[in-house]
């Protein structure tokens, strides 16, 4: 039966407790920072798939500048082809990618945190690679 606002079903307000209440808000706000993490995920893969069709469509510097970005942002593969093409874009593509070396240290940590191959695990040891290949 209907009073108000309640009804009654056997004696029992059917409103959720106060409890109830408060755990749903709780769950609520614990979910919101992995709701913007998914949302900041998908912009990233939509600038990626952006700076990749800017590749293909062979602007190097815009999709280098883009993967750049996102690297220096954390994107595993940004960071990975990023790397690739500062390192190898000059006889590639006939123009010069330049990311000073702190940056692309950064990038190489970025690539190593899932156990990319080309990213050496010691700085010191990445930066003679670099330098032994003319990079």
């Amino acid at each position: 039966m209907k009073t108000g606002m309640r009804s009654e079903i056997h004696g029992r307000s059917s409103r959720p407790p106060i409890l109830l209440k408060a755990a749903l808000a709780g769950a609520a706000a614990a979910l919101m920072p992995h709701l913007a993490l998914a949302d900041e995920q998908a912009t990233q893969e939509c600038r990626f798939q952006q700076a990749l069709q800017a590749y293909e469509q062979s602007h190097w510097g815009t999709a280098f500048d883009d993967l750049s970005l996102l690297a220096d942002e954390g994107h595993v593969p940004s960071a990975r082809m990023a790397l690739l093409i500062a390192r190898f874009g000059t006889p590639l593509y006939a123009t010069r990618f330049e990311a000073a070396e702190g940056r692309r240290q950064r990038w190489l940590s970025v690539a190593a945190s899932e156990g990319v191959p080309f990213a050496a695990p010691d700085a010191r040891l990445a930066a003679r690679a670099w330098n032994c290949h003319g990079g």
